[in-house]
């Protein structure tokens, strides 16, 4: 808001349009299966996917279904499980079904307590790895992250390209997450410092 005061008279400035391209909606449903389920929009992004590296600081306060910290619908997503499993899905380019990658189930003690949460994925050696950072911390350096389990490898595939849109909290109107998500960051490369989506509350009033 540009507007200005001037002897107690405010002129009123004539801001850029509203628009896909510069503004992030929320919906709060609140209601699973009904919608809008929590979700923010980002703008549309189309990118290649040789490497991704998807983090996110968030505090569950409860774990039901499936709660995604990020989702492309069509293309892949970061969440944790029911059984407090952190987990990826990929979608390849050809065939059928996506991927699904598990950690090692997190402790009940990580509930109500704000962590980052990351997962990588290399398409060129099919390498998928999981990692969580101190949740105090505003923007962990990489090597503030800590790897949680062993390197998963389930083969090469690739990463479908597509236009749908990025969520946060939900997978379309399902699986609202229980909790507060204050970062949500999709990164391109592995160790990336440029995110392609970057969901950063606090720059939005």
């Amino acid at each position: 808001n540009a507007n200005t005061v001037t002897a107690n008279v405010v002129t009123e400035a004539v801001g850029s349009p509203l628009t896909r391209a510069n503004t992030q909606f929320g919906e709060l449903g609140g209601v699973q299966g009904v919608a809008p389920a929590n979700y923010v929009s980002t703008p549309n992004v189309v990118t290649t996917w040789p490497e991704l590296d998807l983090r996110a600081r968030i505090a569950i306060n409860a774990v039901s279904g499936f709660s995604f910290f990020i989702n492309k619908n069509n293309a892949f997503g970061f969440s944790i499980r029911y059984d407090r499993l952190l987990r990826l899905y990929v979608a390849p380019i050809s065939g059928a079904g996506v991927s699904s990658y598990s950690t090692v189930a997190l402790p009940a003690s990580i509930i109500g307590v704000t962590t980052w949460f990351r997962a990588t994925f290399d398409a060129a050696t099919g390498d998928v790895k999981f990692f969580s950072a101190d949740g105090s911390l505003e923007a962990p350096a990489i090597s503030d992250y800590v790897q949680l389990g062993t390197t998963i490898n389930n083969g090469l595939t690739d990463i479908r390209v597509d236009t749908s849109e990025f969520t946060v909290s939900a997978n379309t109107i399902w699986y609202p997450i229980h909790g507060n998500i204050y970062r949500s960051q999709v990164y391109n490369e592995i160790d990336g410092t440029t995110p392609v989506v970057d969901f950063d509350f606090g720059d939005y009033v």
